[in-house]
């Protein structure tokens, strides 16, 4: 009883299937098939675009309908069904969702696509699957940031600047080392600058990247020379080793630093850029009268003292 059941359904198959198999007796393809291939070996997020195109083509006389499917560890998206006249050919993309995959490495996508009907009949029994395969490589990324804490400001040649500051990382590699170090900017410049006699005394400042950030507390340590002769003006900065960009001292996470040359105990800066008679407030108008008025006094200082001179000498003759 079974067996004849099976026949009977065998039958009912193949006589669904003749329309097909009359028509394409005369072609080469017999069985409905397709080719597949994606343009793309390999894509990588973040430099290229996030889609893969792939294209499909039906070389046989039906219109056949395909399914699509992929499998990936990273989600994709492309179109589920796809229906081909007979001897056409269409491309579709596939797109890549980055933020499905937040660990660096490379990932391997599949599609697939399979005919499922031939000509308005069901052939899915009968076709087989052909399928394609690309690359997507999830690129290294690394963002850090900086948060200083007090200091800076407007110091004596000589002095010590000591500051704290916290050092955090985020990336999707881990084990990667991140190595935060002090750098001198001068005002208008855009990279680093030392000039003699400031030194970097910081102990190290590192932190290593472990299941997607890492953050590092430090202390920075800057020793000033003893003298200078003009004023130095920059800001001091937070950099890491993995990136060195152009910088300048016109933001929010630096320390403006003013070191000025050592100044007497009357207030007079040694060996700056003003002359002593700036940093007395002397005008030029005022010059004359200070100078006639010391040229006087050194006159009758001079007289005094010859006077003394001529009575001693004159007591003595007596």
């Amino acid at each position: 009883m079974k067996g004849g059941v099976l026949m009977v359904a065998m039958c009912l198959f193949m006589v669904g299937f003749s329309p097909i198999y009359l028509q394409a007796s005369a072609q080469p393809a017999i069985i409905p098939e397709i080719t597949l291939e994606c343009l793309e070996d390999s894509v990588e997020i973040g430099i290229d675009a996030a889609f893969v195109t792939c294209e499909i083509e039906n070389p046989t006389q039906y219109v056949e309908k395909i399914e699509l499917t992929s499998e990936s560890d990273i989600n994709l998206a492309h179109p589920e069904e796809i229906t081909l006249g007979a001897g056409d050919s269409q491309q579709f993309m596939v797109a890549i969702d980055s933020s499905s995959a937040s660990i660096f490495g490379d990932y391997e996508a599949n599609i697939s696509a399979k005919v499922v009907e031939a000509n308005d009949i069901a052939v899915s029994l009968i076709t087989s699957t052909e399928s394609d395969s690309f690359i997507i490589t999830i690129a290294e990324t690394l963002d850090c940031e900086v948060t200083m804490g007090q200091g800076g400001g407007a110091i004596e040649a000589g002095e010590i600047v000591i500051f704290s500051a916290t050092y955090r990382c985020d990336g999707n590699r881990d084990g990667v080392k991140v190595i935060a170090h002090l750098e001198l900017f001068e005002h208008g410049g855009n990279s680093p600058h030392w000039p003699a006699g400031f030194i970097d005394k910081s102990p190290p400042c590192d932190l290593t990247i472990n299941n997607g950030d890492g953050v590092a507390s430090c202390q920075f340590t800057l020793e000033t020379p003893d003298e200078i002769y003009s004023e130095w003006k920059g800001c001091m900065i937070i950099l890491d080793n993995t990136v060195r960009t152009a910088d300048t001292c016109n933001q929010n996470t630096k320390l403006q630093l003013t070191v000025k040359p050592k100044s007497t105990g009357l207030g007079i800066e040694l060996g700056g850029n003003n002359s002593i008679i700036d940093q007395l407030g002397l005008t030029k108008e005022q010059l004359p009268i200070i100078g006639g008025g010391i040229g006087l006094l050194v006159i009758i200082i001079i007289g005094l003292v010859i006077s003394r001179r001529k009575n001693r000498d004159y007591e003595h003759e007596q």
